[in-house]
């Protein structure tokens, strides 16, 4: 069976199911604004650990476990992967999470059904559900992957580091290091030539 993690029954992340547990049928909304957990994003861009989440979560009793539902919202920040400008980007992300009972669980692995364990979050023995794995897995792969702060972004200049967006003409004469040889031949035969002419 999946490890509980356990965490403190006060946590704004742990919703209490016990009035839904095992009475399939019934419902319940859940909303709250709630302080964002750490690591809730990549190294380029994610929500910071302590802004708001805004939680709007329905809570639905089903044979199997408590079916969790919604979205989520928050203000993700990060910087531009081209030109490192700081960006922001409102983030609405959808969860769907089914928290299994632990006997059913349980059950279904001793039917041999061993790939449910490793497929499903698990109530614990108080019927809390965590919901910080949940969304960190909802919420990391709804970030951009190379966040932008505009499609059309040239990004820096990969000689200088100019910022490119500030000087759209901005160019370097950069010669191919493989003519360099030849280039510093034809300077030193023009000097030669000057020099013969006077």
């Amino acid at each position: 069976m999946e490890s509980v993690i356990s965490r403190e029954p006060n946590s704004p992340l742990v919703l209490d199911t016990h009035e839904l547990s095992r009475r399939a049928g019934s419902m319940r909304t859940h909303s709250a604004t709630v302080q964002a957990p750490s690591d809730l994003g990549t190294a380029v861009i994610g929500i910071p650990e302590g802004s708001d989440l805004e939680l709007d979560l329905r809570l639905e009793s089903v044979m199997e476990g408590v079916l969790v539902s919604g979205t989520v919202r928050g203000t993700a920040k990060g910087e531009c992967s081209r030109c490192l400008d700081d960006i922001t980007r409102e983030l609405t992300v959808d969860v769907t999470e089914l928290f299994a009972y632990p006997e059913k669980v349980a059950a279904s692995v001793k039917a041999g059904d061993v790939d449910v364990e490793d497929e499903e979050s698990v109530l614990d023995d108080d019927d809390n559900a965590d919901l910080e794995p949940v969304l960190r897995d909802s919420v990391v792969t709804a970030l951009p992957f190379q966040p932008l702060c505009r499609e059309d972004c040239p990004g820096l200049c990969s000689e200088c580091g100019a910022r490119l967006a500030d000087d759209p003409g901005h160019q370097h004469d950069v010669v191919d290091p493989r003519w360099s040889a030849l280039q510093s031949m034809l300077e030193s035969t023009s000097v030669s030539d000057e020099t013969k002419e006077s």
